[in-house]
């Protein structure tokens, strides 16, 4: 079907899209929407089919790895902890994030279509469970520049050595003389106050290099953040704190029905808000579709979507809401139904997509206030598109 359909072409192929997209009045595509590696192995994309199909979208700059995008960063002895958990405070770190974000921007600053850049794919902020980034750099040598800031900030959370072993001694199975003695502890589960302010450092020194690293070679593209995971405890005002600073909107992934959270978001912090994944899967394909949000059918998809993206156009702080994806896809070797199109017969889901459409061309309106938000149980309402295809 490649062959004979878009001619074993990327470019034949990414036209077709961009033509379909468009009659159904979508206006940007996402961040992952080109595959596949290049000859530099920190980026997850060849950018030129963003250019190529002219249309608006954000870049993402790994600057840690993402799930099994391994090469999303340099292979060469390449451990997934390590790249997952960085140091953030190493020089090795340091000089690949100028890499990343050098060989991103030099590649899509100066085009016109680029919004601005995600800063990293579901970083693991969470500190609540044991065996993330935490655990990770208090288990390094002691000479890591990681393992250092984490005593650092225990003498300055403690008075002494006997008021840190008044809480950590039963745990920890021995008492400390000085702090100095922590240099040799790699194994230590922190007590949630402790932990959330070295999750506040880790978070404040990723989002302190990761703008200055993206600022030296685009002093203009929007700084999303992170697309923080909220199916985890991602998003805590603790690191939302950290990070913000370093934002000019927040970007979010989110899997569940959460506007009230981005309500107070948006008043607490006064910058907009991107709801840079979604989705809802039907039954009706027989896939895997745990643990996401699951519907019985295609129908029920279009109209899921529909609500869904209507929440999100009538606030008026939301930059806009991503869908995923644009075709099925199960690359742990489970399918899920995330897609607008059929991936085996290349053909869209029709009774989602009928769905899909006046929603997307509603969007502006209901955003500028001038649709109400139960907008198809009003069958007298007569709205132009505010987009026209090929505009």
């Amino acid at each position: 079907a490649w062959d004979e359909e878009y001619e074993s072409n990327n470019w034949v192929w990414a036209e077709a899209q961009r033509t379909q997209l468009l009659g159904w009045s979508f206006n940007s595509i996402a961040y992952l929407s080109t595959i596949g590696w290049t000859e530099s192995r920190d980026m997850w994309t060849d950018t030129r089919l963003y250019t190529r199909i002219e249309m608006p979208y954000t870049a993402t700059i790994f600057f840690v790895a993402h799930g099994d995008i391994d090469y999303a960063v340099e292979n060469d002895g390449y451990v997934y902890e390590e790249e997952r958990y960085p140091d953030v405070w190493s020089d090795d770190w340091f000089e690949k994030a100028d890499l990343r974000a050098e060989k991103v921007c030099g590649r899509v600053a100066a085009d016109p279509f680029l919004l601005g850049y995600y800063m990293g794919s579901e970083p693991a902020f969470q500190y609540t469970t044991r065996g993330g980034w935490i655990d990770r750099l208090i288990g390094l040598e002691e000479d890591a520049p990681g393992k250092q800031q984490w005593v650092e900030l225990m003498a300055e959370l403690y008075a002494d050595a006997d008021d840190f072993n008044a809480v950590y001694e039963d745990s920890l199975g021995w008492s400390i003389v000085d702090f100095d003695d922590l240099y040799d502890v790699t194994d230590l589960g922190l007590v949630k106050p402790d932990a959330a302010a070295f999750m506040f450092r880790i978070a404040d020194r990723y989002g302190s290099v990761t703008k200055a690293k993206t600022r030296k070679y685009d002093p203009e593209g929007i700084l999303f953040g992170p697309r923080f995971d909220c199916s985890k405890d991602n998003v805590s005002k603790t690191v939302l704190d950290a990070l913000e600073p370093y934002t000019d909107a927040w970007c979010f992934n989110d899997y569940g029905e959460r506007m009230d959270t981005w309500d107070d978001v948006y008043a607490f912090y006064g910058k907009p808000v991107l709801i840079s994944e979604f989705t809802y899967l039907g039954d009706d394909t027989g896939f895997n579709n745990a643990p996401y949000p699951r519907v019985p059918d295609q129908r029920a998809r279009g109209t899921a979507y529909r609500d869904r993206v209507t929440k999100v156009a009538a606030r008026d702080y939301t930059v806009g809401i991503y869908f995923h994806a644009y075709y099925d896809h199960g690359p742990d070797g489970r399918w899920r139904n995330w897609g607008l199109v059929d991936p085996i017969l290349d053909e869209p889901y029709g009774d989602m997509i009928q769905h899909v459409v006046p929603t997307n061309e509603l969007v502006f309106e209901l955003h500028r206030g001038n649709a109400p938000t139960d907008w198809w149980k009003r069958p007298d309402l007569d709205y132009e598109p505010a987009y026209v295809p090929g505009d």
